[in-house]
């Protein structure tokens, strides 16, 4: 992704193929990231202003998770996480789901905040073609998340 540097859809579906055929693992973790009211903040601060809480909290990302499997930008303000075997754990997101709440993202001397909903799936389903399903079942728990009032992450 050119805005976050963190993988775009593609590259995340062409890494996840190429791992997943060469390693070998026991559980594989999806956490579907969305940035709560984003629209919202992008028109009280401006698009630009919301570009720099994009790559803020892709850096977040990548300094709460330095064992995923990879991470990029789903889409929007939708970012995905992969991790194998034990790379996550339920203190890890509240952490890191704390940590967004607290964060004061600047620009142009504006401080912002907002808050994150997540949602995760894991599984030893080693089967890559079963891979829509892991990631339906990742964004079915944040969509529940969101249902559930947002800032909160949700296994599925």
């Amino acid at each position: 992704d050119q805005l976050t540097g963190l993988f775009n859809r593609k590259g995340f579906y062409e890494l996840l193929e190429r791992e997943l055929k060469s390693r070998t693992y026991n559980k594989i973790g999806f956490i579907i990231f969305d940035l709560d009211f984003f629209k919202k903040l992008n028109d009280n601060y401006g698009h630009l202003a919301g570009d720099e809480v994009l790559i803020e909290f892709a850096a977040v990302i990548k300094d709460m998770f330095p064992n995923a499997l990879a991470a990029c930008r789903w889409g929007g303000e939708e970012f995905l996480v992969c991790y194998l075997d034990e790379g996550v754990n339920k203190k890890d997101l509240e952490d890191f789901r704390k940590e967004i709440e607290n964060h004061k993202f600047i620009s142009e001397n504006k401080v912002m905040q907002t808050t994150v909903s997540g949602g995760v799936f894991e599984t030893n389903d080693k089967n890559y073609s079963n891979r829509a399903l892991w990631l339906k079942n990742a964004d079915s728990a944040l969509y529940q998340a969101k249902e559930n009032g947002r800032n909160r992450i949700l296994y599925f």
